[in-house]
């Protein structure tokens, strides 16, 4: 690891290394991803590959807020809503925050604190009018394996005919 940077003790020696991203990565998916879902592991991988695309693999602690909103706006670039762009900085700043922890480092998550405005990339979906359901639901009618359309998890109702 040549370009990583070492914990300093009191005594002045260097001590650990410091992880990069990848790395602590790997700790928060070894360690608390344990009994967790493939989608778990998945969904962090994901948001860590956004960050590694956008701000590349660096000791943690080099990572600077610049490069946190630079990964907001990047993802935002990539026309993500707003709630994905909260949960993967969610993700990308728990890894970081745990690999601090778990390791005792003596410094900052760049992540922590970054703001993302609701107003913010408002793509909202819009709602499909009741007139085209039921538009639907009357062309299924003429097909045999669509005579009954789901309308709610509680309930099933015949397609009007």
């Amino acid at each position: 690891m040549p370009e990583a940077k070492f914990l300093r003790s009191e005594d002045g020696l260097s001590h650990e290394p410091m992880l990069d991203l990848e790395e602590a990565t790997k700790l928060y998916l070894r360690v608390k991803g344990r009994g967790k879902t493939e989608l778990h592991q998945r969904t962090t991988e994901r948001a860590i590959g956004y960050a590694l695309a956008c701000l590349g693999n660096k000791p943690i602690s080099d990572y600077q807020k610049s490069d946190a909103v630079s990964l907001r706006e990047y993802l935002f670039k990539r026309k993500l809503a707003v709630s994905s762009v909260r949960r993967l900085m969610a993700v990308v700043r728990a890894v970081i925050n745990f690999a601090i922890l778990e390791k005792g480092y003596e410094t900052k998550n760049a992540f922590n604190g970054v703001y993302i405005s609701s107003a913010d990339n408002q793509n909202k979906r819009e709602t499909i009018p009741l007139a085209v359901v039921h538009q639907i639901q009357r062309a299924c009618v003429q097909f045999p394996n669509f005579i009954f359309l789901k309308l709610s998890k509680k309930s099933k109702q015949k397609v009007p005919g």
